[in-house]
C-alpha cells in the first residue's frame, strides 16, 4: 500500500505524509489469511504492516516516533498538480536526491454524507509483520472521494537512493484499488 496524503488541518499543523504499508489481515479468526485479509478490505477494515512514515515536519516525525512508535522519518515530499495528474516527489531531506515519485491520475471524485457507512474506513496499523502488536487505529470520514478497481491509474519512479531500493525490493505488483479523497476527517487512535 501507498497512501500519499497532505493533511492541511492538524493539531501540529499542516504536513504531508507518505505511507508505504503491507497489506495484512487480523491476526484473530479461522479463515486463511489472504480471504480474511480480502473480507477485511470488503468490510472498509483495512490491516496494514507500516514499513516507512516518511513526513516533512520535524514535529509530525518526532511525535509520530515518540508518541506512536512509527518508523516516521523527516523527508522533502514535493507536491505538483498538471490537471490530469497530482504527482508525489519524495526526497532526502539533507541532499534532496529522490526517492520516488507517485504519479496519481485524477479520479473522479463526488461528495458523501457524513459519518455514514459509504464513507467512512479504518486502517488498522501493526509495527510487526505477524500481526502482534497493534499500534494505532486511523478513523477516516471520506467527505469527497473517488475510487478504481483494477484500471491502472497509478504510477511509481524510483531514485537511486538506499530507500528507493529497500522499496523498490519489495516486487510491488499491479494496482488493483485506488483512492481518492481530496477532502477527509481523520482521527488517530493509539492503542494498547
Amino acid at each position: 500500500n501507498i497512501h500519499c496524503l497532505d493533511y492541511i488541518d492538524t493539531d501540529i499543523g499542516p504536513y504531508r505524509e507518505i505511507a508505504i504499508s503491507i497489506a495484512t489481515h487480523p491476526a484473530t479468526g479461522f479463515l486463511p489469511g489472504p480471504i480474511k485479509t480480502l473480507a477485511s478490505a470488503a468490510k472498509f477494515n483495512f490491516h496494514a504492516y507500516v514499513l516507512h512514515l516518511p513526513v516533512n515536519t520535524e514535529i509530525s516525525a518526532v511525535g509520530g516516533q515518540k508518541i506512536f512508535n512509527f518508523p516516521k522519518t523527516l523527508r522533502d515530499i514535493d507536491i505538483r498538480d498538471t490537471g490530469a495528474h497530482r504527482i508525489f516527489t519524495l526526497r532526502d531531506h539533507e541532499n534532496l536526491k529522490m526517492i520516488m515519485e507517485i504519479e496519481c491520475k485524477n479520479i473522479k471524485t463526488k461528495h458523501h454524507p457524513q459519518n455514514t457507512k459509504l464513507s467512512r474506513f479504518n486502517i488498522y496499523t501493526y509495527l510487526d509483520p505477524e500481526n502482534r502488536f497493534r499500534r494505532a487505529i486511523f478513523k477516516i470520514n471520506q467527505v469527497e472521494k473517488g475510487m478504481s478497481f483494477l484500471w491502472p491509474c497509478i504510477s511509481l519512479r524510483f531514485g537511486d537512493h538506499p530507500m528507493a531500493k529497500k522499496i523498490e525490493a519489495l516486487g510491488l505488483g499491479k494496482q488493483i484499488h485506488a483512492i481518492s479523497s481530496p477532502h477527509f476527517e481523520g482521527i488517530l487512535d493509539l492503542e494498547g
